[in-house]
């Protein structure tokens, strides 16, 4: 009995060995920097069809702090590269692993605490930030651009100290990415000073094709005084709405302190897009009828509707040009109701959606309208 039991076992070793194997995400690298004059780590994911599809050239996000969100932003990148509709295009990810936060991500040297006040004794530190930025651009892209397939298309992603590296390479040097995403940048350092000096740095500045996104933890530290929330809310609302042709995003997150905020804020700050085929809405509608659900599709008319007048401006009302909105709001441009053209545009529109969805409702923003019956 005993040499069977152990027969058995030896037969079934191989198969437990078997299924044991590594999930790999990423690579780890190091390149000497001539700039920073020490050797610095990266870790780069690749794409899971990088290797299939070798016609395909990829974005690449730069997070800054990568050993501490790679495997974070790894996971959503997957997840929202893969789901139906692709909201997010595959990308490269180069995660720069820190050494000297204070020292590369700061741009002023300063002593002033986050109170904004100075201890008396203290040294000012860092203000290393335009080196380290030659470091990233010059030498680390250089090599990401030389050995995988890249489109040019760029994004940047910081945290606290990385957040204040993305916020003033935003302002002060904007053509060296595309994307820029700054979870709670530390505006308070050196007492503010990169807010105080936001309005000049932007002014006369053309931000078209230029993305920023900025998530703020709203909790507030009770155990200090703390200039970082003032200098933000400066930085937001009086600063960057003046920005021109910039496509401008924040939230704020009340639930987050500094230390949690960045994952959500990754998640929500990743650009995303794309679209439903019609069979992909087909195949929800099934999968919702099965279970006794009725989808009502919503088309919002007249506004909401910037997307279709920048596309087509005829069916404006003053003919444009118009532009997509960027930011929530009340817009005023909408479907102009004394233009004739809005009508086909609208008919059209509709019975391409009464097709897809069989309910006897279609949702078109303030009203319910009851669709023709029958449908063909």
């Amino acid at each position: 009995m005993i040499r069977i039991q152990f027969f058995l076992i030896f037969l079934l070793l191989p198969l437990t060995m078997r299924s044991q194997e590594d999930i790999c995400i990423g690579k780890r690298y190091s390149l000497y920097s001539a700039f920073l004059q020490e050797e610095r780590d990266y870790w780069i994911y690749l794409p899971q069809n990088y290797d299939r599809d070798t016609t395909q050239n990829y974005p690449v996000i730069y997070l800054l702090d990568g050993g501490s969100f790679f495997h974070s932003l790894v996971g959503i990148s997957q997840t929202l590269s893969t789901v139906k509709g692709k909201y997010l295009p595959s990308c490269i990810i180069a995660g720069v692993i820190s050494t000297d936060r204070t020292r590369d991500f700061t741009p002023t040297a300063s002593a002033a605490g986050r109170s904004g006040k100075t201890s008396p004794g203290a040294i000012p530190q860092g203000g290393g930030s335009e080196t380290f930025s030659r470091f990233l651009t010059e030498e680390l892209r250089s090599v990401i651009d030389s050995t995988y397939r890249t489109n040019g298309l760029n994004m940047l992603i910081g945290h606290s100290y990385s957040g204040l590296f993305t916020v003033n390479t935003f302002l002060r040097h904007t053509e060296l990415f595309d994307i820029y995403l700054a979870l709670d940048p530390s505006l308070w350092w050196d007492q503010g000073k990169l807010a105080e000096e936001a309005a000049s740095l932007i002014q006369g500045k053309d931000f078209t094709g230029k993305s920023l996104y900025i998530g703020v933890a709203s909790q507030k530290r009770t155990d200090r005084v703390d200039i970082h929330l003032n200098k933000v809310n400066y930085l937001l609302s009086e600063i960057l709405p003046q920005a021109q042709k910039l496509q401008f995003f924040s939230k704020s997150f009340p639930e987050e302190n500094h230390g949690t905020v960045a994952i959500p804020g990754i998640y929500d700050g990743t650009p995303y897009g794309g679209f439903y085929t019609q069979e992909e809405i087909k195949e929800i509608v099934a999968y919702a009828k099965e279970r006794y659900i009725t989808i009502i599709p919503e088309v919002d008319l007249p506004g909401h509707m910037l997307a279709a007048l920048a596309t087509y401006p005829e069916l404006g009302c003053t003919g444009g040009p118009y532009e997509v909105g960027t930011r929530w709001g009340i817009y005023d441009d909408v479907l102009c109701a004394g233009n004739e053209n809005i009508y086909p545009f609208i008919e059209d529109v509709l019975l391409e959606v009464f097709k897809l969805f069989p309910g006897e409702y279609v949702h078109i923003g303030c009203l319910l309208y009851t669709s023709p019956s029958p449908r063909d």
